[in-house]
């Protein structure tokens, strides 16, 4: 009998890539593992021409609401509160991550620089993008709040909300919220029919905005979190961007974060990306000689790290598989 196990390992972060080992057991069974991983495309989620025909409306709507002299009467910098919201079971980075920060490099040319020095960023990268785990997550809800005090200066809705990869000419839900020290917040990629304010609202830390989507140049659930005043604000000080913090209370930065599975899973469904971000169901047993598709969702692995595969047949270690990563990846 032949047992063919293909095992499909889904990292978020690292270069598609797929190998194959095939491996003669002491039973006489051949299985073959085909390993494979997959990176969501990186790139600005607001072309050039999109930010200034939004910054151009955004600048009408301050005019229109006559409220261009509130945004300038704040002597210190506004403060901000972490925008998703937490609920009892998931009150760390396991529930959400940061997938790319602002990339303190300005010049397109690979060399990524985040606020700590590392590079979990992507070429002039605008804003911290929070991802969630899925669209299974996306439908349950999770909250977009407001982040520090303001008015509403900019709103749209009703685009498609489930992309799961890049397509141009599309535009993302959205809100931006203007404050009184003449900063704006970005809030990007909401999912549709969710945006809960209107142009000229007021709103304090905690309303809720909107829920996460996957509108507009997105290729997953998240929220691209951006600060613009004068230019773009990296909410985050580190060793290579030493500007005060913005940030209420800085998180730990996620490399330092322990390493974590964040989600994982069984099933005889054929897998790929978009088949991964739906959150499929997942099985604990499966019949010989049915077609095995594995993923992981992971935290802070590094090249350096030693994942292995253990198989168990009827509750005994059936056969293993060690490799290691591709690259360093701060969250799946």
């Amino acid at each position: 009998m032949i047992r063919r196990l293909i095992i499909l390992l889904l990292i978020v972060g690292c270069v598609f890539a797929e190998s194959n080992i095939t491996i003669i057991t002491n039973k006489g069974n051949t299985v073959e593992y085909v390993f494979g991983s997959y990176k969501p495309q990186q790139d600005q989620c607001l072309s050039k021409e999109k930010r200034e025909k939004i910054q151009r409306q955004l600048n009408e709507n301050i005019l229109r609401l006559n409220i261009d002299q509130q945004l300038l009467r704040a002597n210190e910098h506004a403060l901000f509160e972490w925008p998703l919201s937490l609920n009892d079971e998931s009150n760390d980075y396991g529930y959400h991550g940061v997938s790319g920060f602002v990339d303190n490099n300005l010049n397109y040319n690979n060399n990524l620089l985040d606020y700590n020095c590392g590079q979990i960023t992507y070429n002039t990268h605008q804003g911290t993008d929070i991802e969630i785990l899925n669209f299974y997550e996306m439908d349950e809800g999770v909250l977009i709040l407001c982040s520090a005090p303001g008015i509403v200066t900019y709103t749209h809705d009703g685009e498609y909300d489930r992309y799961t990869e890049w397509i141009n000419g599309v535009y993302a839900n959205a809100v931006i919220v203007s404050h009184s020290d003449g900063s704006e917040a970005w809030y990007w990629h909401m999912r549709k029919n969710s945006v809960n304010v209107e142009l000229g609202d007021t709103v304090a830390v905690g309303d809720t905005l909107g829920y996460v989507g996957s509108s507009g140049y997105s290729s997953g659930p998240h929220i691209h979190f951006e600060i613009q005043q004068n230019g773009t604000v990296d909410p985050y000080s580190g060793f290579c961007q030493t500007d005060t913090s913005r940030w209420l209370e800085q998180g730990e930065y996620v490399m330092n974060l322990p390493f974590e599975v964040m989600d994982n899973g069984l099933t005889i469904i054929p897998l790929d990306w978009s088949m991964i971000s739906e959150g499929p169901p997942t099985k604990s047993h499966v019949t010989a000689p049915s077609t095995i598709y594995s993923w992981l969702r992971l935290r802070n692995v590094s090249s350096s790290d030693l994942l292995t595969w253990e198989f168990y047949a009827n509750g005994s270690l059936w056969n293993s598989y060690s490799f290691n990563p591709y690259d360093t990846y701060a969250c799946s």
